[in-house]
């Protein structure tokens, strides 16, 4: 049997399913099971935080090496590594959420307590008119 790790090599550097088939004289069927089980075994859990964990050490081993080298050489590129390693390994580990992500999470309680601008203005034409305040009932679903 062909070396999967050859097969997968093969064809991440692009070659076809059947190029691929032909050069390590495998049928297509055996390409894709050998692609399966790489793609159940990365993409498994544990897996995942594995290759995580690995890359987020690269990462700092990265930042530290670029950072010491900006500050003794006052080297601005290697500054721009540097800061662009930590974005990179804080974005891997979630440190830095996207800030609409915060932002929909700070508000959600707000806006379920406030009324909306649309129930405002309901109310103040209710007032002009001098009609009483809906039912609770009523008003969540003339308000939709």
């Amino acid at each position: 049997m062909a070396d999967p790790e050859a097969v997968l090599d093969a064809l991440a550097s692009g070659d076809t399913l059947a190029a691929v088939a032909d050069q390590f004289r495998l049928s297509k069927a055996e390409i894709r099971r050998i692609i399966k089980s790489e793609v159940d075994r990365v993409f498994d859990g544990s897996e995942m935080r594995v290759e995580w964990m690995l890359t987020a050490r690269r990462l700092r081993r990265m930042e530290l090496a670029f950072d010491r080298k900006a500050v003794e050489q006052l080297d601005c590129a290697a500054a721009i590594v540097a800061i662009k390693a930590s974005e990179r390994r804080a974005t891997l580990t979630g440190a830095n959420a996207p800030p609409a992500s915060i932002v929909t999470l700070m508000h959600a309680n707000a806006s379920e307590e406030q009324p909306t601008t649309t129930a405002k203005m309901l109310e103040v034409v209710r007032r002009l008119r001098n009609e009483a305040p809906p039912e609770p009932d009523q008003a969540s679903a003339g308000e939709s």
